[in-house]
Parts: C-alpha cells; structure tokens; sequence
C-alpha cells in the first residue's frame, strides 16, 4: 500500500472507531510528517482527499477538523432504496412500527426494503447494506457493521435500545430514553413503599441493553431506601418462557421474599400473573407486577396492567424522518424517545 492510502485509511479509521471525534482537530501537517516520515505533498494529498469526502474541514493557519456531519454519501448506490437491516431474527413486518415507516418514506417516494440478519450474518447484511441509499438498523447490530458501513460511507442510523456512547460518533442515533424510563419505575415502586424488587429477564441472563439500566435502577432503588431498611435488595432472575415454577421457588426461598416483580416483557408479566395467583401470589395484594414493553395498550393481554410502554411506532417514524434528513443534509442526530408509564391495578403498597 503506497504511504498516502496507508495515512489516508488510518486516519479514517480513527474518526470512523470514535478516536477522532467530531470537532476534534487532526495531527498537525508537521506531525504526520514526522510521524509517517513523508513529504509535505503527501500529507496535504491525504487531507485534501479527507476533506473532498466529507470527513475533515480545513481551516488554513488553524489545520484541519473532524466534521460536526457526516461524510460527502456516494451517490452511486446501486438502489434509491431505504434498507431496515433487524438483527436477532425478529421478524419486523409484523409490528406497526413497519407500517409507521412505509408511511414516512412512501411521501416522499422512497421504497422501504428489509432484510432480517441474525448476529453470525454481518458480512451478508454488509453486502446488502451497501446497495442502499442508506440504512436503518433495528435490533443490535454487531459494531464491525457499523463501522464497515461507515468505512463503505453510507449513511445509517441506528434505531432501538443503543446507548449514546456505544455509537460511533459519525453515526445517527434515535433511541429510547432508558434513564426516563428507570427514573419513572424507581419513582412508582419507591414512593410506594417497595424496598425489595426483583427483575425477570429472558432466559439466558444477558440482559443486553438493559444492563445499564439495571444497574441505574439497583442504584437509585438502593438510594431511596438507604438508612431506612436493611433488607433492601434488588435482584435478577433470568427465565425462559413457562418458568413459572422456578419463579416461584425463587419467591418461597427468598428471605425476605420479594415485594414487586419487574418484568422484560408486558405479555409475559401477563402470562405469568394468572400462575402467580393460583400458587398464591396475587397480585397486586400479595405482589405487585409491572412490566416493560414495546407494545402498545391495546396490545396488551392484560389491561390492568402496570407497564412501561417503550413506544416503537414513534421511535419508527422519528427515525425515518430522520433518515431522509441525513440523506438531504449529511446532519448527525442523536435523539431519545421516552417511554411512557401506564399506571394499571396490579401495584400497590406492600403495607396495603
């Protein structure tokens, strides 16, 4: 590789991984050609070349910046179409939030394709990925397609459970607000009194982009009852479906048992509440149930149900709206979506 193209992908590379960030300016002139022992001609060649494709802005007498925008995207795609890569094998098409970005990008004469991946499928959604216009990913994508897309410039934008600082800096992002979401749940169950919870994840235990909303939530609940109980606790279980049973030896065995029970999942809180009261846990008497869910009310099984309602067909529409943005203006956008707390009859007080 000839040193400029060697210069050339390195410093891409870094602004690409997050190295370089937006604003931040590059190596001076004099010290990439110490650093690289080139010529003057050369370096200038790579930054007008970083430049030309959108990654740098130069400034003469002050050097040279990482844009605030995304790069120059090729215009030589081989479709005009929008690509909604899902990772995890979710199928898509049977939620609304499908409907909700057909509909944003149908105004505006754009098609919406979809292609399902699972994690293990990264080369073959990259190949995909890079006949479009642009893309949105749904799910949790693997990093090294992000930043393969980035690499191939073509524009993307991340849409779901990501957190800020696991997105690369030349990246949109339209998420949901999981600091809200843990702030409206320890705010219910505290101000009611609940000291002991315990959250139900899917089998497995990796409770991925939960983590760190976990992590708040044990911290905040652990604050609220700081000086006050020392039995506090905030645990995790991790349950395949119809674990009914495990949960409630959990429940039976635990010293103090817990007093709510915080589901991922609102159909499965449904699913297991009807269990729980046959072995006598009912709720919200005995314990009280909610739950944190992409569906909408009318989804749920349960009515009365407390739950968080993780709002996909807004952060679906936002993110498409979005999408075109950064086709027309090159604009990075990071926005959060937050959720909503309906308030149903199965918590109370624990003194109830």
């Amino acid at each position: 590789m000839v040193k400029h193209e060697h210069i050339f992908t390195q410093l891409k590379q870094r602004i690409v991984t997050g190295e370089l960030r937006p604003g931040q300016a590059l190596p001076s002139q004099a010290d990439l050609m110490r650093n690289h022992g080139v010529a003057l001609g050369t370096v200038r060649q790579v930054l007008n070349r970083l430049q030309s494709e959108g990654w740098v802005r130069s400034y003469r007498g002050k050097g040279s910046f990482v844009r605030t925008r995304g790069p120059q995207w090729s215009s030589s795609t081989a479709s005009s179409a929008i690509g909604l890569a899902a990772f995890g094998g979710q199928d898509v098409t049977e939620y609304d939030h499908l409907m909700a970005m057909r509909a944003v990008f149908s105004k505006a004469n754009v098609e919406l394709m979809v292609g399902v991946f699972s994690p293990s499928q990264a080369d073959e959604a990259l190949e995909w990925a890079k006949s479009m216009a642009g893309v949105m990913t749904w799910g949790q994508p693997p990093r090294q397609f992000t930043l393969r897309l980035l690499e191939e410039n073509v524009p993307t934008i991340l849409l779901g459970n990501m957190h800020e600082e696991d997105c690369p800096p030349q990246v949109s992002l339209v998420n949901f607000n999981l600091s809200s979401a843990v702030d409206q749940v320890s705010q219910y169950l505290s101000g009611m009194g609940h000291r002991r919870i315990l959250f139900i994840n899917r089998g497995g235990g990796d409770v991925g982009p939960y983590s760190r909303f976990l992590n708040q939530l044990s911290t905040l609940t652990a604050q609220a009852v700081k000086h006050r109980q020392p039995s506090a606790f905030f645990d995790e279980l991790a349950l395949d479906v119809g674990e009914v049973t495990r949960l409630i030896q959990y429940m039976k065995s635990a010293n103090p048992p817990p007093t709510a029970l915080f589901f991922e999942g609102g159909q499965r809180a449904c699913r297991y509440l009807h269990e729980l009261e046959k072995a006598g846990w009912s709720a919200p008497k005995r314990i009280s149930v909610i739950g944190i869910s992409p569906l909408q009310p009318r989804q749920i099984a349960l009515p009365d149900l407390s739950y968080v309602e993780l709002p996909m067909v807004e952060l679906a529409t936002r993110g498409s709206e979005v999408m075109l943005e950064l086709l027309r203006d090159r604009r990075i956008v990071r926005e959060a979506i937050s959720p909503v707390l309906h308030w149903g009859k199965t918590c109370q007080s624990p003194d109830a």
